[in-house]
């Protein structure tokens, strides 16, 4: 179905198909009412497809708009489908990526890391239910990034990145998981706004 489509359901807990490509798993906590807005195949920019802050690279043409009466207070896994028709130009969904973003106009964030979503089905933790795309890797990205290391400090690790360009980019929210899949939010770096110049972050 082209256009949007809105499903709502009541009292969500476990796992809760709703129907047009979104699967929200609340086996560990209770959201309460979640309504998903699945917007699909309308060929317009922050409606039903996201886009990077230049306008070079773009996502599939489906965002899913997640509304839920409590915020999950610890990540949860949430997976994405969509169809062949809503690639929106994109070929190579082996190193795919989830997105999101916190309201229209804004950036499009990465939602962990990438992986293959060559089957049109892609599963991530997800801290905060807003708007979720899907993309390639490379797409769509405000922050040019040439270097990220971690270096173990005692018990702690040492975070340091470069950035080369960046374009509307508040801030970096730097996240920790203990398992490799369940990430958390433990802090946030102030980015540099708009800039053509090389940055260094620790």
């Amino acid at each position: 179905m082209q256009g949007n489509l809105k499903v709502t359901r009541n009292a969500v807990a476990g796992v809760v198909d709703f129907g047009h490509g979104l699967v929200l798993d609340a086996t560990a906590q209770s959201l309460g009412v979640v309504s998903v807005t699945r917007s699909a195949g309308l060929a317009t920019q922050d409606v039903s497809f996201g886009k990077n802050m230049t306008g070079t690279t773009q996502g599939i043409d489906r965002i899913w708009t997640v509304l839920p009466t409590t915020q999950p207070t610890a990540p949860v896994p949430v997976t994405l489908t969509w169809l062949p028709e809503n690639d929106n130009g994109l070929t190579d969904f082996s190193q795919a990526r989830m997105r999101q973003q916190a309201a229209t106009g804004s950036p499009w964030a990465p939602v962990g890391l990438a992986g293959n979503g060559a089957t049109r089905s892609f599963s991530r933790n997800v801290a905060v239910l807003n708007r979720l795309t899907m993309s390639n890797a490379a797409s769509p990205l405000p922050v040019e990034l040439t270097a990220l290391t971690a270096e173990r400090q005692g018990a702690d690790a040492l975070l340091r990145w470069t950035t080369a360009s960046e374009k509307n980019n508040a801030y970096f929210a730097v996240e920790r998981s203990l398992d490799g899949q369940r990430f958390e939010r433990i802090g946030q770096v102030a980015g540099q706004g708009n800039s053509t110049q090389r940055h260094d972050y620790t």
